[in-house]
């Protein structure tokens, strides 16, 4: 990310309200003292949109490369930019010299000072650096941006070698956890291999389970044809049997028709026979007393 903002710089415009007049930009903020940017400073503040590289950039404003390098310095200063960029004579090896003659030529055009309003109601401090700004001759400025280009450069070094530090330990701690070629390769191999065991040993065990749930399915199927078969056999004795169970029912029902009508004709000769032998007792029974009364021995004494 710190790479990427150094070579992609961003400019920060969150609360700034702008007053354009020319290629001049007025940015006020409620928190801090109006700025006024001219010439590239004012073109790089406005399209430093953190996806052009500085390249890029100065093709876009139609600048020196060097110019927006310096540009974007100063605007690092006035807080106009979310990091601090390296600085022309870090990313091009240019001397104090070079930097002096490309200003002298007209090429560095940045330019970033407070508006004449902010000086005239600023505080003796800021009144004071203002003056010192418009007295200082074009070396002095440009020594003292060099001086900060340089800082910038130890400090940006410095952070380049701590992540350098960094990437290295974290290099080595991954090699370190990581095993080997070769080793990763042996155990993907033998993966594969028990992979492709567990696959063949599915493949097998489910080839069993289907044939059994046929041979299954086939016995349930001759069971059922079995039961069929039985119940058409019964059906066709049960068939054989009814007219003979229906003839011995019509023989019943004839016996019992043929047991009813006889029945009152028994009864009544069973009624005559107990009146025969009621008759005959009652015979025999005076027959004796008569016998008895001529004094004869009863018959058959």
């Amino acid at each position: 990310m710190a790479d990427w903002q150094a070579m992609h710089p961003r400019a920060i415009v969150e609360g700034f309200v702008v007053e354009e007049s020319g290629t001049e930009l007025v940015l006020r903020h409620p928190a801090r003292e109006a700025l006024q940017l001219t010439g590239v400073a004012a073109a790089v503040w406005r399209h430093a949109d953190g996806l052009r590289s500085v390249d890029e950039l100065a093709r876009h404003v139609g600048a020196e490369v060097d110019a927006v390098w310096l540009a974007l310095d100063e605007l690092a200063d006035a807080e106009l930019v979310v990091a601090r960029v390296a600085p022309p004579a870090a990313s091009r090896g240019l001397s104090r010299r070079e930097v002096l003659s490309l200003a002298a030529a007209g090429a560095v055009t940045a330019g970033l000072a407070p508006t004449s309003a902010s000086a005239a109601t600023g505080t003796p401090q800021q009144k004071e650096q203002e003056k010192k700004r418009d007295t200082a001759d074009q070396g002095g400025a440009l020594k003292e941006q060099d001086k900060k280009r340089d800082d910038a450069v130890v400090r940006q070094q410095e952070s380049q070698l701590k992540d350098s530090a960094a990437k290295e330990q974290d290099t080595k701690l991954t090699a370190q956890q990581a095993p080997s070629a070769q080793e990763a390769k042996a155990k993907n191999e033998v993966k594969q291999e028990q992979d492709q065991k567990a696959t063949a040993q599915k493949q097998e065990q489910d080839s069993k389970v289907s044939v059994q749930k046929q041979e299954q399915a086939r016995k349930k199927e001759s069971a059922q044809e079995q039961d069929q078969k039985a119940s058409v056999r019964k059906q066709e004795q049960e068939d054989k049997v009814a007219p003979a169970q229906e003839q011995k029912t019509k023989g019943d029902l004839k016996r019992q028709e043929q047991e009813d009508k006889v029945g009152p004709a028994m009864e009544q000769s069973a009624k005559v026979g107990v009146k025969q032998q009621e008759q005959e007792h009652k015979a025999s029974v005076v027959q004796q007393e008569q016998t008895q009364k001529a004094g004869k021995p009863p018959a058959g004494g």
